[in-house]
């Protein structure tokens, strides 16, 4: 009987820090609109994506303007909800009500990511790219970690038909920044080494 409880100590003791353990980046899109603008009726919405180091922290930037470097990031349109569906949702605005309402609009943040390509994925995080290959997203993210100070290097032993493995290192933590072709696109996986 010790034996179990010792055993399954240790299993949740692992379960605990493998949860703890969830790569997220931060996101700069303060300024971004995942909707299609109005009067838009294209069935994509095209940002721009880019990735810095800030402050030991991996940072995705998205833009609604091109800059050198970034990848066009191109996903299905994301209609804008009428007025009366927003207050529907939030109600309307009352100071006893902002810190509820700022919770609500992450959640619907969170999820305006998700349509837009970009998610948690097992214990990293993924953003898939449309229309664009392998080697072009791997050439995009070693000019980025490479102006970060790291070295983005090939793992061949874990590569396969289609997907291809690598590490990160240089920065405070190590990185497996996975890179697997979807389609026409790449998903590309990034998470702790």
């Amino acid at each position: 009987m010790r034996k179990v409880v010792v055993a399954a100590l240790t299993a949740l003791a692992g379960f605990a820090l493998a949860a703890g353990n969830q790569f997220t980046p931060a996101i700069e899109n303060d300024a971004t609109d995942y909707f299609q603008p109005e009067g838009d009726s294209s069935e994509t919405r095209t940002l721009y994506f880019s990735l810095t180091v800030v402050d030991d922290e991996v940072t995705v930037r998205l833009s609604e303007d091109a800059s050198p470097g970034a990848l066009a990031h191109v996903f299905d349109a994301i209609e804008r909800p009428s007025s009366a569906a927003w207050r529907d949702l939030f109600g309307p605005v009352t100071r006893n009500r902002a810190e509820d309402q700022e919770e609500d609009q992450e959640k619907v943040l969170a999820n305006l990511r998700k349509l837009a390509n970009m998610d948690e994925l097992a214990s990293g995080w993924a953003i898939t790219h449309e229309d664009l290959s392998v080697a072009e997203a791997v050439e995009a993210y070693s000019t980025w970690f490479d102006q970060a100070g790291a070295t983005m290097t090939f793992d061949a032993s874990g590569a396969v038909a289609n997907v291809q493995p690598f590490s990160v290192t240089g920065l405070a933590d190590d990185y497996r920044v996975v890179f697997h072709r979807e389609g026409s696109g790449v998903r590309v996986y990034i998470g702790y080494l």
